[in-house]
């Protein structure tokens, strides 16, 4: 089962590499072909491309902080955001033995 999780993200993380070249590609050619009214399309599409990565991006960071460079110099917001990521934990944990 492990090793179809990995193979599913694998897949999902390709895929999404190949639609964001597809609505860049799209984007230029379309400005290339000189129909600026028909930019929209692609434009609205690469919004929601780099909007969607970015709350990934977000989410991710809280659910995962960056690892401190030491243990002593842990700043405050690293430690919530530590013991957030605990309390993630500790739910899945609960739930799953």
């Amino acid at each position: 089962m492990f090793g179809l999780h990995r193979k599913v993200i694998a897949f999902y993380a390709l895929v999404g590499v190949i639609d964001g070249l597809s609505i860049y590609a799209l984007f230029a050619l379309t400005l290339i072909q000189g129909q600026y009214w028909m930019v929209g399309v692609p434009g609205v599409a690469l919004l929601a491309h780099l909007y969607l990565n970015f709350k990934y991006k977000q989410l991710w960071d809280d659910i995962d902080p960056p690892k401190p460079e030491e243990e002593e110099k842990l700043t405050k917001k690293e430690i919530l955001l530590i013991n957030k990521a605990d309390e993630h934990f500790d739910t899945w944990n609960g739930k799953y033995f």
